[in-house]
């Protein structure tokens, strides 16, 4: 489903959630997928839309899910972090979630590089 949306959102850099059972610092599983928009469609950055955002938050609240990672795909780069994601308040979120880059340049895989795993 990542992946999918991905290859949907190209040439733009595609964003979501991955919920999970609790967040990562609390030994959290991952459950599953929530693709957002990206508000400033732009192959070389992305902003979560501020209403998936919400939508994507209550719904996690319902279920009695945390945020497990914040995901968006590099189009035209490999999946390597860039710190600068940090900054744009993301961690504000969920400061133990982890950050998740999909990359079209190596296929179906995902990295999340703060846990130093390759799916």
């Amino acid at each position: 489903m990542l992946v999918a949306h991905a290859r949907a959102e190209s040439p733009n850099e595609a964003c979501g959630l991955i919920a999970g059972t609790a967040a990562v610092a609390d030994d959290g599983v991952a459950t599953r997928w929530l693709p957002a928009r990206n508000r400033a469609a732009s192959p070389r950055r992305y902003e979560l839309h501020p209403d998936d955002l919400v939508r994507a938050v209550l719904t996690l609240d319902d279920a009695g899910e945390s945020i497990w990672a914040i995901v968006h795909s590099h189009v035209r780069s490999p999946a390597r972090p860039v710190n600068i994601y940090w900054h744009a308040g993301l961690a504000a979120l969920n400061p133990s979630a982890r950050l998740a880059l999909a990359s079209a340049q190596i296929g179906r895989k995902f990295l999340i590089p703060s846990s130093s795993m390759v799916c």
